[in-house]
Order: C-alpha cells, then sequence, then structure tokens
C-alpha cells in the first residue's frame, strides 16, 4: 500500500512551492528594482548642483544598500527560522523536492489511494450487508421452525377427548342460564395487570350466571342446530378451568382462540393447557365450532351496535325481542354496551 509522509501530501508540498516560487521572485525582482534606484540616486547626486539635494540623494542611495544588504540576509533568517522546526530536515527536504512536477506525480498518487480506499470500503459495505442479510434469512428459518415446533406441541399437549354431548337437535330449546366470560373476582379482571396466571384463578372467571336484564340486542342463529352447537361449546368452556378470564385490549384475551386456531380443533373441552380468553373471542370459539365463520374479536369495542355487526357478519342471524326473556333459547347471543355473553 502507498504510505504518505510528509512530503508526500500534495497540498502541504503545493504551499511550499507557492512560497518557493514567491521568494525566488523577491531573489531576482526586488535586487534588480533597488540596483535600478541606486543607479537612478547616483545620477541624480553626479549631476546635482545643489548641496543639499546632493546629500540627501547620498542618504537615500545608502538605505537602498542597507535594503540590498537585508534582502540578502532573507536566506540567513529563513535558515535559523527552520533551525526552530523540530522536523527542519524533513521541512528542508520538501523545499528542496517542491516542483510542478512533483506536486502532479502526489495528486495522481492520491488519487489512485482515494478510489482503492473507496473500493475497498464498498467492499466492506456489501460484504457486511451479505452478513445481515443471512442473518435475518437465519432468523426467519428459526421463527418459522418454532411456530412449527409450537403448533406440533399444542396438537400433541393441549388435546384430550371431546366430553360435549354431540347430540344437537334440530329445534330452538328454552335457555336456563348464560355463559360468559366476565372475569369473576380475579385479580386479573380489572384490566391493570397484563401478566396474570393463565386458567380459571377463582372457578368464576368463565362462568354460567343467572338470568338479567339490560342487553342492547340478541341474536339468534338462523340454524337451530348450529345454536344447540353453540351452546354446548360455550358450556364445555364454563366447565373447564384451564380456560380463564383474560381482560380485553391485552396480549392474552384471545389466547383461547389462537390455541384452538393452531390445532385446527374449536371444541374447547379439549384444552388441556392453562389458556385465557375475554369475552367475546369466547363467542367466537364457539360460533367457529358451530360452523360460523366470526372473527377472533367480533368487533369487540363498544356501541353495541358495533359488536352486533360483528356478530351479523359471521352468517345468519335474527333479531329477538331483549325485553321478553320467556322467549329466550340456547345459542342467543347477548350483546350489552360493553360485554357479550350467549344464553344456554
Amino acid at each position: 500500500m502507498y504510505t504518505l509522509t510528509v512530503c508526500d501530501n500534495s497540498s502541504l508540498l503545493n504551499t511550499i512551492l507557492f512560497i518557493k516560487n514567491i521568494i525566488n521572485i523577491i531573489f531576482i525582482v526586488v535586487p534588480i528594482i533597488l540596483a535600478l534606484l541606486f543607479s537612478i540616486d547616483l545620477a541624480k547626486n553626479v549631476f546635482s548642483k545643489d548641496d543639499n539635494d546632493s546629500q540627501k540623494n547620498l542618504r537615500l542611495g545608502i538605505k537602498r544598500i542597507i535594503y540590498s544588504l537585508i534582502l540578502l540576509l532573507v536566506p540567513t533568517i529563513i535558515e535559523a527560522f527552520m533551525n526552530m522546526i523540530d522536523d527542519y530536515s524533513k521541512v528542508a527536504d520538501c523545499y528542496t523536492i517542491a516542483t510542478e512536477a512533483k506536486v502532479q506525480d502526489l495528486k495522481e498518487k492520491e488519487d489512485v489511494e482515494y478510489e482503492k480506499m473507496k473500493k475497498e470500503q464498498q467492499e466492506k459495505r456489501e460484504e457486511q450487508k451479505k452478513i445481515v442479510e443471512e442473518e435475518q434469512k437465519q432468523q426467519k428459518k428459526e421463527v418459522k421452525a418454532a411456530e412449527k415446533k409450537a403448533i406440533k406441541d399444542s396438537k400433541n399437549t393441549t388435546a384430550s377427548a371431546s366430553t360435549i354431548d354431540g347430540n344437537f337437535p334440530n329445534k330452538y330449546i328454552q335457555a336456563k342460564k348464560i355463559a360468559e366470560a366476565a372475569g369473576g373476582g380475579s385479580n386479573c379482571s380489572d384490566g391493570h395487570k397484563t401478566n396474570c396466571p393463565l386458567g380459571d384463578q377463582t372457578g368464576k372467571e368463565v362462568r354460567f350466571s343467572n338470568w338479567r336484564k339490560g342487553w342492547d340486542y340478541i341474536l339468534r342463529p338462523d340454524d337451530p342446530v348450529k345454536a344447540n352447537k353453540a351452546a354446548s361449546c360455550m358450556e364445555a368452556a364454563v366447565k373447564n378451568n384451564n380456560i380463564g378470564y383474560g381482560q380485553q385490549g391485552f396480549s392474552h384475551w384471545h389466547n383461547l382462540w389462537d390455541l384452538l386456531k393452531a390445532r385446527k380443533d374449536w371444541d374447547p373441552s379439549t384444552v388441556t393447557k392453562k389458556t385465557s380468553v375475554s369475552c367475546c373471542p369466547l363467542v367466537a370459539v364457539c360460533l367457529k365450532y358451530a360452523g360460523y365463520s366470526p372473527s377472533k374479536s367480533l368487533n369487540c369495542q363498544p356501541p353495541a351496535s358495533h359488536m352486533k355487526n360483528g356478530v351479523e357478519q359471521a352468517g345468519k342471524f335474527s333479531v329477538v325481542n331483549s325485553r321478553n326473556l320467556t322467549n329466550i333459547r340456547r345459542g342467543d347471543i347477548l350483546i350489552s354496551y360493553h360485554h357479550m355473553a350467549m344464553a344456554v
């Protein structure tokens, strides 16, 4: 590799060359000017008839001689200054070799060196880019492998025999109670904790409840078989204490949906792994089990009409009079401003 020394810097050498040229001009031009001026003063003194003028011209001539002598001492002064510099020998060498040809040669070498450095930097950047791309590819492979393993583990470790009775009558049946995921006094039901233990901690997080008024909408599935199937699914979820409550808005509020989706089995009675779910995703799981096509959240945000639209997008449902509780049937979906449940 080409290595720079003190005299191999084109900018420095060019500056030294400029100073060198100025000094050369001074040594050539100034003595000539002083000699001409002295000759003129001498001629004036010879032809002058006035003694005062003669003396004046003589003094001026003497001054010019002194200036010439001082000029002759300039190299000595410069050398004395150079001696004060620690690296004088190198500076002196630079002064000696400072020529137009040398400056141009250095510029060419520096250009070659600069281009070589740019090329090396570009090669390093490309090499680093390849390393990053390879790392990203490897990370993607590892993520996919982890996902496949998680799905496989889920299938192997979180399923047991179904406890749901496969007899689903082809008629609407009078409902007796409500099935819902509502917290039930759990420390994780207030929305302030995001890393709560999974599963039903109190036995009441996913529960049966007595009838109560205050529903904004009641939607009935168009098919009585699907209605009874969805109700049986809700009953199975309530009875499985591996399924607890997960506060809406946090990462675990639809864990049950994600777990069953990975297994491609929407039966909550077969879940043996601790998990959690919020009110709307639980209804979504059972609608999926019944054969509908819901989203996992069912638009679970106020107002109630927004949640109603989420249910209706899953399939065909009819609106039931919410004030006449004697008309409630198994599988009816109950919607209020901030909650969703199912009649069973």
